[in-house]
């Protein structure tokens, strides 16, 4: 059988075809970071609404109660302090406080009042229980000491309905003037709240002390006496 594949020529070695270099090129598989899904539920804005409502008001609570307890008692302008048994005598009128505790001052007109008592007001008094006064004030010369007591009882039992009043009349010590003392008070289990007014005359002007106290169990105890004391004998100057 003839042999018909060709013969494949033979070069001499210093013929060979030079062998070319081939640039290595590698497949670089792309990098692959994990797949991270977040998912986002929105909130019910009924539930953040509710929210709202219960934080709010305690965040102004807490306001608050760092104004009133840290900044407002700053703010107060303290014309004078008194101490246990110092007077507070204003000559032109007529009138005598004696202080039977310490921890007392006089305050500018205005601090407890409102601004449409300003012409009324002869003198203000803060008292050692934070929140709590005495103001005198002048009631004119045709004043109805009946009215009067009867508007502080209103007044009183308005803000605490189940406290009870009681009014007294007595001659003044040094003249044949009748003095009304009025007294209201409600009690519970933590506070007394306390408020007291005598109406005085000197020089022919009615005069009126009245005070309002909210006091805890403890101040209660410690400053009442001598707050109903001042009361009592708050009178015309001899």
């Amino acid at each position: 059988m003839l042999d018909t594949t060709p013969e494949r020529a033979i070069l001499p070695a210093d013929d060979q075809p030079a062998t070319v270099a081939t640039p290595l090129r590698l497949k670089m598989s792309p990098s692959i970071s994990p797949k991270i899904e977040v998912e986002f539920t929105p909130r019910k804005s009924a539930k953040t609404f509710i929210e709202c409502l219960i934080v709010m008001p305690m965040l102004g609570l807490i306001l608050w109660f760092f104004f009133d307890t840290a900044i407002k008692p700053h703010l107060i302008d303290r014309i004078e302090k008194f101490h246990h048994g110092e007077v507070y005598y204003n000559s032109e009128l007529g009138l005598n406080l004696e202080f039977y505790t310490s921890g007392w001052a006089q305050v500018a007109i205005g601090t407890f009042s409102s601004e449409e008592d300003f012409q009324d007001v002869v003198a203000e008094f803060e008292s050692p229980i934070k929140g709590s006064f005495y103001i005198i004030w002048n009631q004119g010369k045709d004043a109805d000491a009946t009215s009067i007591s009867r508007y502080r009882q209103k007044q009183f039992l308005e803000g605490y309905p189940d406290g009870s009043c009681r009014q007294v009349k007595k001659f003044a010590k040094s003249s044949q003037n009748i003095n009304v003392y009025t007294r209201c008070a409600e009690n519970d289990l933590v506070s007394h709240q306390n408020q007291y007014s005598t109406l005085i005359t000197s020089q022919g002007v009615y005069y009126e002390l009245s005070g309002y106290f909210h006091s805890s169990k403890t101040q209660y105890k410690r400053y009442i006496k001598t707050i109903k004391r001042m009361a009592n004998e708050f009178e015309a100057a001899q």
